[in-house]
């Protein structure tokens, strides 16, 4: 009576045990990060398929054979659950929160030793002959391992990566002809996605017998080349100086190393040059690449620097003197209708507009690419055709972005008047277009013209005082002298700066 009774309390503690380590399991589980909490999956069902074949258990005969094989395999399932909750114990919340972080395989491997040896104390505990199975898994192992040489040498492969480190999860990296992103280092395979957005699936033994290149290590910082040519009449030196300046400032470029160019070879056709950058996001490394590519081609058109290229294209159409005359006069009159809409040359007679109207020239940017930089010196003025321009103005080693210009805008008058330094940052928000006037091309309007300097002085300084009015709230009286005075200071750097005597 008795002992049933004691194996009644057993029975009853175990099942309570199974349902305290639910319970402990559940709650570990929520203690997890998002993104970890699926590994908490398996533990909770084990526990939980070991509480209910306790439940199960007490339904059969006491100690019949049925009763101890549903025991048996209850405990199994506890111990894998235990084993589970130790794991997360141990890797998923103390280890983590240290910041140590196990690799994956190796932590699975662990766990297997500890379900391992808790299935043997188990088997021993009830009564299993340890030997006999020992002897039977000696030569099923021998069996076993002789048809699983690969997949071991995979897993082996994979444990090695992720201890010494040389691929781990989010690198870049090649093997042959593919590259894209490490996803998942498993026992069997690595998971990668490539650039077009493709799963490849490549065993772990590839990378132990085939080089690969890793584009994440030692830094993520990574040097890329840019080929382009260009005639031979340009100065190699001003060419290379041009690449350099053109990239500077482009998005996902760094500035440190700072970009530099190199004389590749003499080409049939031109030059050829390297462009060196460096980047660090090699994800966007094409779109980069592109940018670039795009940012040389609108600075190579601003220098007047030609791209060679060989063609075979034969254009039949052979262009007249006169049609050439009527799209220079189509360009002259779209100059001539832009500079009649802008303020600052509203005091201009016919002949003076007709003037800078044919000195103007034309240059494009590109989308991002800066105009202007705040602090640069500066002796020319931008009028925009078309596209629109943010101005950015730094202060105190803060910028913010204080206007937008479309076309019919100008930037940059006060540089082209007085040859101060620019005054703001002004960035392309998209292709756009301008028209500039040059410090010599304005000199000569005002060599026919003296007095027009203190005309624009004027303007200037009624722009600036109406400005510093709203913002410090000055009196009508106030402004007036201090646009007076401001007139005086304006004109006087307008005859130091042109070399003009008196008017």
């Amino acid at each position: 009576m008795i002992e049933s009774l004691t194996k009644a309390n057993v029975s009853w503690t175990a099942l309570g045990m199974a349902l305290a380590t639910a319970l402990v399991a559940l709650f570990l589980r929520m203690l997890l990060p998002a993104s970890e909490r699926r590994r908490g999956k398996l533990p909770v069902f084990f526990v939980v398929l070991s509480f209910l074949l306790r439940v199960l258990a007490l339904a059969f005969e006491p100690e019949s054979a049925l009763q101890k094989g549903v025991n048996l395999a209850s405990a199994i399932f506890l111990a894998m659950g235990m084993t589970g909750i130790g794991g997360m114990l141990v890797f998923d919340l103390f280890l983590t929160r240290v910041g140590v972080r196990v690799p994956t395989i190796l932590r699975d491997i662990l766990l297997a030793i500890g379900f391992v040896i808790a299935v043997f104390s188990i088997l021993r505990y009830s009564g299993a002959n340890l030997v006999s199975l020992v002897t039977t898994s000696a030569v099923l192992t021998a069996v076993i391992g002789l048809a699983l040489q690969q997949p071991m040498a995979n897993m082996f492969a994979g444990l090695s990566m992720q201890l010494d480190r040389t691929i781990a999860i989010g690198d870049y990296v090649k093997f042959g002809d593919r590259i894209g992103r490490i996803e998942k280092i498993s026992f069997r395979a690595t998971t990668m996605s490539t650039r077009d957005d493709d799963t490849v699936t490549i065993p772990n033994g590839y990378f132990m017998q085939h080089e690969v290149m890793n584009y994440s290590r030692p830094t993520s910082r990574h040097r890329m080349w840019c080929d382009v040519s260009f005639a031979y009449q340009h100065p190699p030196n001003d060419v290379k100086r041009m690449l350099a300046d053109a990239v500077t400032g482009c998005p996902g470029v760094l500035g440190d190393p700072a970009p530099t160019a190199i004389v590749r070879s003499f080409g049939d056709h031109g030059i050829n040059y390297v462009l060196l950058y460096w980047i660090t996001d090699f994800a966007r490394d094409i779109h980069i690449d592109s940018d670039v590519r795009t940012r040389i081609w609108y600075a190579a058109r601003r220098n007047g620097l030609e791209i060679p290229f060989p063609t075979r294209t034969l254009y039949m159409h052979q262009v007249t003197a006169g049609e050439r005359d009527r799209a220079d006069e189509r360009d002259y009159l779209d100059r001539l209708g832009a500079l009649q809409k802008v303020e600052l040359f509203s005091m201009l007679d016919d002949s003076d507009v007709d003037l800078l109207a044919r000195g103007m020239r034309k240059v494009g940017f590109a989308r991002g690419e800066t105009l202007i930089q705040q602090g640069d010196p500066g002796d020319s003025l931008f009028l925009i055709a078309a596209g629109e321009v943010a101005v950015h103005l730094a202060v105190d080693g803060a910028s913010r972005q204080v206007a937008s210009l479309r076309p019919g805008d100008i930037l940059g008058e006060a540089s082209l008047i007085t040859g101060e330094p620019r005054g703001a940052t002004c960035v392309a928000l998209s292709d756009v277009t301008c028209h500039t006037v040059s410090h010599e091309l304005f000199s000569r309007l005002l060599e026919l013209k003296p007095k027009l300097a203190e005309d624009i002085s004027a303007i200037l300084s009624q722009r600036q005082t109406a400005l510093d009015a709203e913002r410090e709230g000055l009196s009508a009286e106030a402004a007036a002298a201090r646009a007076a005075e401001a007139k005086n200071r304006t004109l006087l750097r307008i005859k130091q700066f042109f070399g003009l005597g008196e008017a």
